[in-house]
């Protein structure tokens, strides 16, 4: 892993202050913002999001990390049509205001 100053770190704790120091300058990185956000309003019935989740599903690197749900891109893939249904069918209920996870409810930084 390479540190800001172009130097390659081998050892776990130089990887780990690389990992730092980046994860603090992502975290206080001020933003310029006008406060002028324009967005057109949508009316209706949510529109199904089938189609673009499966093409989605198929374009996840495998071998991530797992979240809070424990749920790998492998699991989802493996199970077939039926566990990427599910899936479409999860993410659809959440879209629609019929759930969502506690743990989407918050998130946390662990250095």
């Amino acid at each position: 892993m390479r540190g800001n100053d172009g130097r390659l770190n081998l050892s776990v704790i130089d990887r780990g202050i690389v990992w730092m120091d980046h994860m603090e300058e992502m975290m206080n990185e001020k933003n310029e913002w006008d406060h002028m956000m324009e967005a057109n309003v949508v009316e209706g019935p949510i529109e199904k999001i089938t189609q673009e989740m499966r093409k989605a599903i198929r374009k996840m690197k495998l071998g991530k990390t797992v979240g809070p749900s424990q749920v790998s891109v492998e699991m989802i893939t493996a199970s077939g049509e039926i566990g990427i249904d599910a899936m479409i069918e999860f993410c659809q209920r959440v879209l629609d205001g019929r759930g969502r996870p506690e743990e989407w409810k918050t998130s946390g930084i662990i250095q």
